[in-house]
């Protein structure tokens, strides 16, 4: 081994980022399939590494604000 300093992150079994999320944990098995979120094969198991799970959820943030500027600049119809 080059570097034996290096620290793994704990991976998170598909239940406990059902916990976390707080979906259902066939909506994560839906997310894999589809290739919607980052995982981990390791044989036949699916992991989740809590810093690509970070970043994902990151990704797909949306502000209030911006929602609330889309509204009031639209053109009003009629």
């Amino acid at each position: 081994m080059e570097n034996s300093n290096v620290t793994l992150p704990k991976l998170l079994r598909p239940a406990e980022l059902s916990d976390h999320l707080g979906v259902p944990k066939p909506t994560i098995y839906s997310w894999v399939r589809r290739g919607d979120i980052p995982f981990v094969k390791l044989g036949g198991l699916v992991r989740f590494d809590p810093g690509e799970i970070h970043d994902w959820l990151k990704e797909r943030k949306h502000p209030a604000w911006k929602k609330l500027l889309f509204l009031r600049e639209a053109p009003s119809i009629g």
